[in-house]
């Protein structure tokens, strides 16, 4: 790529959850040489350059909202990474992201699924209305992480929208040896713990590799 990378992160208070890590390792792998430059509300402090540094991203690398809209370095080469499908300020910033005539890629991260539509139901009708119309369906591509994920996403979206389906990478974490590997194979579940996720359908899924001693275990 010859452009930058813009990726908009409403927050980076708090714990910094998998997303954002796997996010980021997916455009260090895909870059290259390109830049990848983190916009968020937040403020720059010394807070937010704990953060970053926590990232992996030099603070000359982050730029505030405002100071995107501002920015007169943006070029059409450049492409403009978006999450948090349901934050308003997303869609103005997709829109001026192809009003600049950037690439618009929007990760929805699961959160346009069948099952994550069914909760709260009413707030995401809302939503899919105004945020569906305004941002979903104008940009360039949607990123999914599986094909499942992808098939929905064109069943509620309509069969052109476009998207890509790219897995998840951990690269990070192994580079900064939080993982290692075992001689003897095992299962790794990556999640969080929730029913969404079913971890009981990979423990059930390992249990006969397990019995069969295919796999020495699970993590």
């Amino acid at each position: 790529m010859n452009g930058k990378l813009y990726l908009y992160v409403r927050s980076l208070d708090g714990r910094l959850g998998g997303p954002l890590f796997s996010t980021l390792d997916l455009f260090r792998l895909l870059s290259g040489e390109s830049d990848v430059v983190i916009v968020s509300r937040q403020r720059r402090g010394p807070a937010t350059s704990s953060r970053l540094a926590d990232l992996g991203v030099p603070e000359r690398n982050f730029m505030t909202v405002s100071e995107f809209f501002r920015s007169t370095e943006i070029s059409t080469d450049d492409v403009l990474h978006l999450q948090h499908v349901f934050d308003p300020l997303v869609a103005v910033i997709g829109q001026f992201g192809r009003a600049k005539g950037l690439t618009v890629v929007l990760s929805p991260r699961g959160a346009l699924d069948d099952w994550s539509m069914s909760q709260k139901r009413l707030k995401k009708r809302v939503a899919e209305r105004v945020l569906g119309r305004a941002l979903w369906r104008r940009v360039d591509t949607i990123h999914c992480t599986a094909e499942r994920e992808a098939s929905q996403v064109k069943g509620r979206l309509g069969s052109s929208v476009a998207t890509a389906v790219v897995p998840n990478v951990v690269s990070h974490a192994w580079n900064l040896g939080l993982c290692s590997v075992e001689a003897q194979p095992g299962a790794l579940y990556l999640s969080r713990v929730h029913e969404k996720k079913r971890p009981d359908v990979a423990i059930k899924g390992v249990a006969s590799l397990l019995r069969e001693r295919r796999l020495s275990h699970l993590t």
